[in-house]
């Protein structure tokens, strides 16, 4: 059953924001039935100013995952001006969530199914001591690492491959059933890239949609090749491979991945 939030209908309000989140303290962004959530926390914000607060996501962020640029959309029938709705809904917002952007969209918009791709962020620290300040947002990596063979294996991951090995299909059953029968575990990863910093290490995928725990997934086999305990040929063979779902390592920690941007038709 679609929401009216999900459904476009003549001469609705529909607005478009963009959401950043620091995911620690969240179960995640999708609402569940006990447990602090980034969608509870934005609707009941949202609830004070207009009728019918329901929103839906580009994507559903894990716990403890952080977004700089989450987007949501949702219908709007309150009194307060648009150009003032995100001032006045941060006010009732916790420290941990805000709105960016707030601006009136198309009643065809749709935050997850008009999106082309969205891209992800994942942040390792380097450095041999204790970065408190840092650490909340990254994964601090002890030892060394093979950046070759690790750059290797990301210039592996453009195109369309069988994800099977690194996450599961997200959604009811209803929807894995269906997207099952549609693609399955196939994605196409439009970019991807690791950048060496000083002390920091960063990996940016971008992809027209990713399974549950993909990103995290594949930052965990990517680390484990720079240890030298997974080898660059096992994960081409696992894109190849739609019959099995063994993990080839340990997914990295949700506190290092940041949603941190989410394309749609006609944006640069």
């Amino acid at each position: 059953m679609t929401s009216p939030a999900d459904r476009g209908e003549p001469g609705e309000t529909r607005l478009r924001a963009t959401v950043e989140y620091d995911g620690t303290d969240f179960l995640g962004f999708q609402r569940q039935a006990r447990g602090r959530t980034v969608q509870a926390v934005l609707e009941a914000a949202l609830g004070r100013y207009t009728p019918d607060p329901r929103l839906l996501a580009a994507g559903r962020t894990d716990t403890g995952v952080h977004a700089c640029g989450q987007v949501v959309h949702f219908r709007y029938g309150g009194r307060v001006p648009i150009a003032k709705l995100a001032t006045v809904v941060n006010g009732q917002l916790p420290a941990d969530v805000a709105i960016r952007d707030l601006r009136e969209t198309g009643p065809d918009f749709h935050a997850r199914y008009s999106a082309l791709s969205r891209v992800y962020h994942y942040h390792c620290l380097r450095a041999p001591e204790r970065l408190p300040l840092r650490e909340r947002y990254a994964w601090r990596l002890a030892g060394d690492l093979d950046l070759a063979a690790m750059a290797e294996a990301v210039a592996s991951l453009p195109g369309t491959h069988s994800f099977r090995h690194f996450g599961s299909i997200p959604g009811s059953p209803e929807q894995r059933r269906r997207s099952q029968q549609h693609r399955g575990w196939r994605r196409t990863v439009l970019a991807a890239t690791l950048r060496p910093e000083a002390d920091r290490l960063r990996f940016e995928i971008e992809a027209d949609a990713f399974l549950t725990h993909m990103a995290r997934a594949i930052v965990g086999v990517l680390v484990a090749i720079g240890r030298g305990r997974v080898t660059v040929a096992a994960l081409r063979a696992a894109l190849d491979d739609d019959t099995s779902a063994t993990p080839l390592a340990p997914i990295a920690p949700a506190h290092g991945l940041c949603l941190f941007r989410v394309r749609y038709p006609g944006e640069e």
